[in-house]
């Protein structure tokens, strides 16, 4: 039986609750704390999740008639609806309390749709319709349908358990029992500063309906919920869907003196409640992981919810792994809350954990194959390639750069300097992905103008009619006095000499010497190379001095006259990836060899 007296709970703010407790845990009024637990105990308040269970329950069973949902469209759209109703209320509430209020204008606008899908029903020629497809008479159909309508309003307005009272309900019950959550950390943070017995506190906060003499059945539960879903969705969210709520030194009302600070305590009391879970065969957290249609594409939701909770989960075992390892060390403490057998106990949640961790992984390799990329951060991702490459190319500095427009007298051969990468990681363009991959993109990015840099120089390398002078000397200050001398008659000649590629070992020698840069060569008060060095993909042979306008580079535009393609795309061939392919497709020819000078190492004198 369930022993009930009335109480003006919606009078009682949480942190008016919270602060009570405190102060008579700081206190360590014992009988104090024992009546604020049976107080709640005899209330008419429900738990979370049976109030969950009961607005479910109501949306499933407004319309029990199949035939008037015999209109394949409505009534996919209708289930659709309740699922994703469903799906809102047993998650993403439980992730974020501020959802509920908003629940209730969801759940007024499906009722709207559905009173007026009923209504239309009601139309003499779809009665007539309805009647001669399923064999009954007209006044029962009528019946049929008029009894749904009276019945939606009832589960939508019932004054005891209708849909908009119950979500009024569940509003003040998860705030209510995310306050004995936050209790149950601070006890534990009081057993360590205060010396207040914290097992004998938790053991009140949970059984105090179910003391171990208990001769029947009673129904009067104590505000805590035992359930691996909701427990886990309040130590990850805190239920405002932030990640990082438990870091907060104030959380516990902590902190204003002394500093100390929350997270230990919700984790170990965490590690504590799912341990009672399990104890009590509880022991599935995700109930419907196994069961998810991961081919149904109306589920994408449902899957990317999946995929944050199983990541969030799996990032923070080592967390929970530890603090159960710090538990486990001081089991003595917690004897009295697991029938004197709470090492054991807790040695099983940490075994649990570990085999959740294993379960989480495997499931989510499907999920992240079903799930569907986003397209925004496909283009954020694209644009990146773009904008890197437009701050880093050199190819301004090196060369004249023209679109190319199709001319049939001169035909050109062209070349594409491309990048394929097959095997991306296909969670980084999942919206609910927040890792930060962007160093690979721009790792891509600068591989490809390092491809055109060395095209450049291959092509003024192996560049017949390039005046060549061979480098017999090998001191560094003969080569510098050797590349000013050759750069002058260049200047003298009224061109620009501006780039010099050298190998960088040599330039690792200037620097020694005194005589030049890392980045350039300063060879005269008006006259100063900016010097393109060698890296060790790509190693350069001669040293090569350049006025830019020796050669055109000539490319074919992409949208908005872009030089460069950048396509993500799947991997056909793998779920788990994605590919991506950046392309240029260019010609680069030298008109004027006589704008540059090739010095060549003469290596034959050590023969």
């Amino acid at each position: 039986m369930k022993h009930t007296h009335k109480r003006n709970t919606d009078l009682i703010l949480s942190d008016y609750l919270y602060n009570f407790i405190k102060s008579t845990l700081e206190k360590n009024d014992f009988s104090q704390f024992k009546k604020i637990i049976d107080d709640f105990s005899l209330s008419s308040l429900l738990n979370p999740r049976e109030i969950q269970m009961s607005i479910s329950n109501n949306l499933d069973h407004q319309i029990k008639s199949p035939y008037f949902l015999s209109d394949q469209k409505e009534n996919e759209k209708i289930n659709r609806e309740i699922k994703c109703f469903n799906f809102l209320l047993n998650y993403t509430a439980l992730k974020n309390f501020s959802i509920i209020p908003i629940l209730t204008l969801i759940n007024q606008n499906y009722q709207n749709y559905l009173i007026e899908y009923l209504n239309r029903l009601l139309s003499p020629n779809i009665i007539k319709e309805l009647s001669s497809k399923y064999g009954l008479e007209p006044i029962n159909i009528i019946e049929n349908i008029n009894f749904s309508l009276t019945n939606c309003q009832k589960i939508n307005e019932d004054e005891v358990s209708g849909i908009n009272i119950l979500l009024k309900q569940l509003n003040y019950s998860v705030k209510t029992y995310f306050t004995f959550y936050r209790v149950g950390a601070l006890i534990l943070f009081l057993g360590k500063e205060k010396n207040i017995n914290p097992a004998i506190y938790l053991k009140e906060l949970w059984d105090h309906t179910n003391p171990e003499d208990a001769n029947r059945f009673i129904q009067n539960k104590t505000p805590v919920q035992f359930d691996l879903l909701w427990i886990t969705y309040i130590q990850l969210f805190g239920g405002r869907n932030d990640e990082l709520w438990s870091n907060s030194a104030f959380e516990l009302g902590l902190g204003y003196n002394d500093y100390h600070g929350s997270e230990n305590y919700l984790y170990q009391y965490y590690i504590l409640m799912i341990t009672r879970c399990i104890q009590s065969n509880n022991s599935t957290i995700f109930p419907d992981i196994d069961n998810i249609n991961l081919t149904n594409t109306n589920q994408q939701y449902y899957l990317k919810e999946i995929f944050l909770f199983v990541n969030l989960f799996i990032n923070e075992s080592c967390k929970f792994n530890d603090h159960c390892d710090f538990l486990i060390e001081n089991s003595d403490n917690w004897e009295i809350l697991f029938k004197n057998k709470s090492k054991e106990a807790l040695k099983g949640t940490k075994k649990w954990i570990n085999d959740t961790i294993s379960k989480f992984n495997e499931q989510l390799i499907k999920i992240k194959a079903k799930m569907d990329v986003d397209p925004q951060k496909i283009e954020y991702f694209s644009k990146l390639v773009l904008d890197e490459y437009g701050k880093n190319s050199l190819l301004n500095e090196l060369t004249d750069v023209k679109p190319y427009t199709y001319d049939s007298n001169n035909p050109l051969e062209f070349n594409s300097i491309a990048l394929n990468i097959p095997n991306l990681k296909k969670e980084w363009f999942f919206k609910e992905n927040f890792s930060h991959p962007n160093h690979f993109f721009s790792s891509y990015s600068n591989e490809i103008v390092n491809r055109e840099i060395q095209h450049v120089y291959k092509t003024l390398n192996i560049e017949p009619n390039i005046q060549e002078i061979l480098i017999n000397n090998f001191l560094p200050h003969n080569i510098y006095h050797l590349i000013k001398s050759e750069s002058i008659k260049l200047k003298e000649n009224g061109l620009n000499p501006s780039i010099i590629f050298m190998p960088s070992s040599w330039i690792k020698r200037f620097v020694e010497e005194k005589i030049g840069g890392s980045f350039s060569l300063n060879l005269e008060e008006n006259l100063s190379l900016n010097i393109i060095k060698s890296i060790p993909k790509y190693e350069y042979e001669n040293i090569i001095i350049l006025d830019k306008s020796a050669g055109l580079w000539m490319y074919k535009p992409i949208l908005n006259n872009n030089r460069l393609c950048v396509e993500i795309t799947k991997n056909e061939a793998d779920e788990l990836s994605m590919k991506i392919l950046i392309k240029t497709t260019i010609n680069y020819s030298i008109l004027h060899p006589n704008r540059a000078i090739r010095l060549k190492f003469d290596y034959n004198i050590f023969k």
